[in-house]
């Protein structure tokens, strides 16, 4: 029994001590990441979100302005948005089948010009415009969240953040 209680007494040590070992390196990454929250953020640039948004987040003081708050405001350019996609690639296809011609076993005996392609470049214009004001009333929020910009883990600047996440749309 002594013995036993002995044997015990050491193992509940060592478990003891590994248990402080582990707190201890658990301590020091809460640290590290307590001391990467208190790094200044990354300023915002002020032409990146309107100043509606901005007055908004003084309303909140101390908390961060609510995503709900303002994502309204977005919606309409995202509907436009939308309502462009859909139109322009429904008459993008008619318009393709219409010229392209092809024998009676489908076989394409006239491929649609290269050149109609350049119809996409302004309608991809006016995508990353208003994707990119929808972007603007979202963006004072989230980076009052996140306080830095990252594409891929990499921390990167706001114009840098702002390509990787309007341009890939199209």
């Amino acid at each position: 029994g002594a013995a036993s209680r002995t044997e015990d007494g050491e193992r509940s040590g060592l478990v003891g001590a590994e248990e402080n070992e582990q707190l201890a390196e658990e301590k020091l990454v809460t640290t590290q990441a307590t001391d990467d929250q208190n790094e200044p953020p990354e300023p915002l640039p002020s032409w990146s979100y309107p100043k509606s948004v901005k007055r908004l987040a003084a309303d909140f003081k101390e908390k961060p302005v609510p995503l709900g708050v303002v994502a309204g405001q977005a919606l309409p350019w995202q509907f436009i948005v939308l309502l462009l996609r859909c139109g322009f690639y429904l008459c993008f296809t008619v318009f393709t089948a219409k010229i392209s011609e092809c024998d009676p076993n489908g076989k394409v005996v006239k491929p649609y010009p290269w050149w109609i392609w350049v119809a996409l470049a302004p309608i991809a214009a006016a995508w990353v415009l208003m994707l990119y004001r929808a972007h603007r009333i979202t963006l004072y929020p989230t980076w009052q969240v996140n306080r830095s910009f990252d594409v891929f883990g990499w921390k990167c600047g706001y114009t840098t953040w702002l390509g990787f996440s309007v341009f890939p749309t199209i």
